[in-house]
């Protein structure tokens, strides 16, 4: 049984937990400028160099195209990192890809993963995202992408902005507190004398092909209509959720992005015979507030019924352990501990600061809440990683 201790403790016992170096890490160094004390000048270089539990640490610059298949993390110095062209394939299985901090990545993949992949705080992200085939994808901090496309994938997103909308098929799909918007149609265009094609604006989700969504306090919306050629009328407006007959949606305080009096149908749900859309109001959600550096302060933000019971869970290593129909375990849960009953905000705040610990270490936390009724359900994972 786990032990129940106060969670100021919990997040003491931090640095016990974690203080131990990763054991035989090499730290690699890029810049594509090179000088002293870099390692290599192109990040491709380091990743062939790399074996699991590795990290590097790559300066300002412009790299790629890079593939990764082997379990190491990647964090950016500095605030102009790129990667032009990046696909993670083939991490096996036991193994963890996490990559941080970039500012801009052009064209990312993901295929064939069978380890765990974590993507956090990468500002923009341009092109599509394509995840295929990979059985636990995380990502946080996504400021802009186009479509996220998840095909045969477990994919969880956590305060993140797709702006094409997100296609999941044979996939189970998470969103916590992002903004997921349908594609807009674009420019009208003229076809003929006074006559303009106007597409209409894209879903903001499509749920497809036996796959299971749940949208915890995030915002969708389908995309605006193309714009007219002659100031006649805008494409129409695109939808905001289809699921198919094979698929389901648990929604739990889910807003529109667009106001749906001013652009009509932006806030439409489609769910065709044999498809399941679920309103509740009560799924558990966190978040991670603050800075991620030695010696600052960052939060927990636990978000839940008011009234429930929750407690709060840190592991070190990934794990995918299914203990209720709802979302899997998805850490080796070392600590734990009640956090009491939730307030009428529904929102609970847990700061401490960031222990002495390795540059990348990573602490994965997930929270758990349980009704009156005996009713529990887990929340998304997030993950910190220390710089």
């Amino acid at each position: 049984m786990m032990k129940r201790i106060h969670p100021t403790a919990l997040i003491a016992s931090i640095a016990l937990t974690f203080s131990a170096a990763a054991s035989g890490q090499t730290v690699y160094v890029v810049d594509d400028d090179g000088g002293a004390g870099v390692d290599f000048t192109s990040i491709q270089a380091a990743v062939d160099a790399s074996v699991a539990g590795d990290r590097i640490d790559v300066r300002n610059g412009s790299y790629g195209p890079v593939t990764v298949d082997v379990g190491v993390t990647i964090m950016a110095e500095g605030d102009r990192a790129l990667i032009l062209g990046l696909t993670i394939a083939n991490v096996p299985p036991g193994e963890v890809l996490a990559l941080t901090d970039f500012d801009y990545i052009r064209d990312l993949r993901l295929r064939d993963n069978q380890g765990a992949v974590i993507l956090d705080s990468v500002p923009v992200v341009y092109g599509n995202l394509w995840i295929e085939r990979s059985t636990d994808v995380r990502i946080a901090k996504i400021q802009r992408a186009s479509l996220l496309l998840a095909i045969d994938s477990f994919v969880q997103t956590t305060d993140c902005y797709f702006q094409s909308g997100v296609y999941a098929g044979r996939s189970s799909f998470t969103a916590s507190d992002c903004t997921l918007k349908g594609q807009w149609g674009g420019i009208g265009q003229v076809t003929g004398i006074g006559m303009c094609d106007t597409p209409p604006g894209g879903p903001g989700v499509v749920v497809a092909d036996h796959s299971h969504v749940r949208l915890l306090r995030t915002r969708v919306s389908g995309g605006l209509g193309a714009s007219p050629c002659f100031g006649g009328p805008s494409g129409p407006t695109g939808i905001a959720i289809e699921v198919d007959p094979t698929s389901r949606v648990d929604r739990c305080k889910v807003l529109h992005f667009h106001d749906p009096v001013q652009y009509p149908g932006s806030d439409a749900i489609i769910v065709n015979p044999g498809g399941s859309y679920n309103v509740i109001d009560d799924l558990p959600s966190m978040e991670l507030l603050g800075a991620a550096a030695i010696g600052q302060v960052a939060e927990f933000r636990c978000l839940a019924e008011a009234g429930s019971s929750a407690r709060v869970f840190l592991g070190r290593r990934v794990a995918m352990t299914s203990v209720l129909p709802s979302l899997p375990l998805l850490h080796t849960a070392e600590r734990g501990a009640s956090i009491g009953a939730m307030p009428p905000s529904e929102s609970r705040l847990l700061p401490f600061t960031i222990p002495a610990l390795t540059r990348g270490t990573m602490i994965h936390a997930q929270m758990s809440r349980t009704l009156s009724g005996g009713q529990t359900e887990l929340s998304n994972s997030v993950t910190l990683i220390v710089r």
